[in-house]
């Protein structure tokens, strides 16, 4: 399964990740109001393995992250993109605090079901997390069942569109 190696959305560029990004990944997942949801630790050990991963997803599946950057200057915004899970393909997206509360959550994870619509999608966020919850339901996903993720209680959402 091929995705779209890069697309462009309204106010977004995207391009799937590759080695030259490593700062803009490493930036994102340094910063601790981007991390803050998560319990576990990001080293530079794990944040290092998760680009890699990312690289070898693209490489071996067609499938993985974009990184987005405004078309109006070219800076960094976030990450949005599918892994492959047993229980189906997951969308995730992650924004700058700087840009946040401005739709760009919504039109990355638009952009991304857009040139890659496959069958099964389901996205996870923590329950508290209404902004999270409220991406995924002006995207399209119906919320379905609460959870328990790495310690954090979660909200699991299918795409239905």
């Amino acid at each position: 399964m091929r995705h779209a190696e890069a697309f462009v959305t309204p106010r977004l560029s995207a391009d799937r990740v590759r080695f030259p990004h490593v700062h803009w990944w490493a930036a994102l997942f340094r910063n601790p109001d981007v991390t803050a949801s998560d319990a576990r630790v990001w080293t530079a050990d794990r944040i290092a393995k998760g680009f890699a991963r990312q690289l070898f997803r693209w490489e071996t599946l067609g499938l993985g992250y974009w990184v987005f950057t405004l078309r109006a200057d070219g800076r960094f915004v976030g990450i949005a993109g599918l892994r492959d899970r047993p229980e189906g393909v997951e969308l995730g997206y992650a924004v700058l605090p700087e840009f946040r509360r401005r739709g760009m959550a919504t039109e990355m994870a638009r952009g991304v079901l857009g040139v890659a619509p496959p069958a099964r999608v389901f996205a996870r966020t923590r329950l508290t997390h209404a902004a999270s919850r409220r991406v995924l339901e002006k995207v399209g996903f119906k919320f379905e069942a609460e959870g328990w993720e790495d310690g954090t209680p979660q909200a699991l959402y299918r795409w239905r569109p």
